[in-house]
């Protein structure tokens, strides 16, 4: 499925970008394919459409699902490609890019890794396996001219949890201020995001706050507020600007960490512990 095509005034066909919103071209294309065994979406960030934030849960599976319901309905495998975030973890599923839908609502997961011990070689191994009994993976190589893959006939006894432990250990453990900046560089990789969803994300990773802040310098965030009196949100330098209504100042940035928003009364919403002299006179200057 390359794509979806509109019909302009003039007879003319315009190619639209296919994303996994449209559910129904996607059980046309299948309704005509009646024999179609495997379905891949590769990678899945690119086929996710404008509108879904990939680091949101709810609206990954509100893509995903209805994919899932065509599979079920169909017949097809569904192959769905993800890349893996900088920042390590215990557990390889949950270093899948993005929300952790991705690989909530897979059946089975498999992780692709180098061989540390031989970089031409790759390992393909297992993850997560609602289906089937535990496994063992696979290995392969790709040589030839033209180069193809070279299947290794022994399977590989060792798991993809296994494999990020080894890979760790043969690094070292990256520093907190490492895996915090690469956290925060995957989480607005689909743009701003406001201070209090990332506060209750890191929570959920268990990544500290304060560490939070110190890679938000590192990386050169800027902060800013979502429009006149909505929440302030947290953006990449080189991500899309976010209309600016309020004139900036230190005490932006507290305002930007508490994710409140401002009433038009002037008052302050920050926490009390968080508030400072004059500050509720500030802010009736500013609007």
């Amino acid at each position: 499925l390359a794509g979806l095509h509109r019909e302009e005034i003039d007879g003319s066909r315009a190619e639209l970008v296919f994303s996994l919103s449209d559910a129904d071209a996607l059980e046309s294309a299948l309704r005509q394919l009646d024999d179609c065994r495997l379905i891949v979406i590769d990678p899945i960030g690119s086929f996710l459409g404008a509108r879904t934030d990939a680091h949101r849960d709810n609206e990954v599976r509100a893509v995903l699902a209805p994919v899932a319901k065509l599979a079920e309905a169909y017949g097809p495998a569904v192959l769905v490609v993800a890349h893996r975030r900088k920042s390590a973890g215990a557990v390889a599923d949950d270093t899948a890019m993005g929300s952790r839908a991705f690989t909530g609502i897979a059946r089975n997961v498999w992780h692709l890794a180098r061989d540390g011990e031989n970089r031409g070689r790759r390992l393909l191994l297992p993850g997560k396996a609602n289906l089937t009994a535990e496994q063992t993976g696979l290995a392969f190589s790709i040589a030839g001219d033209p180069g193809a893959v070279q299947w290794e006939r022994d399977p590989v006894a060792m798991t993809a949890d296994d494999a990020m432990a080894q890979e760790q250990g043969d690094r070292g453990e990256s520093s907190a201020l490492d895996e915090a900046t690469a956290w925060l560089s995957d989480a607005l990789a689909g743009g701003p995001r406001s201070g209090k969803d990332l506060r209750d994300e890191a929570r959920r990773d268990g990544i500290a706050w304060r560490t939070v802040e110190r890679a938000k310098s590192k990386l050169g965030v800027e902060t800013c507020p979502d429009g006149f009196g909505g929440p302030w949100v947290w953006k990449a330098p080189d991500s899309a600007s976010v209309r600016q209504d309020f004139p900036q100042s230190a005490k932006d940035e507290l305002l930007a960490d508490s994710a409140d928003t401002v009433a038009d009364t002037g008052q302050s919403l920050l926490p009390d512990d968080r508030r400072r002299d004059g500050e509720a006179a500030w802010l009736a200057d500013s609007f």
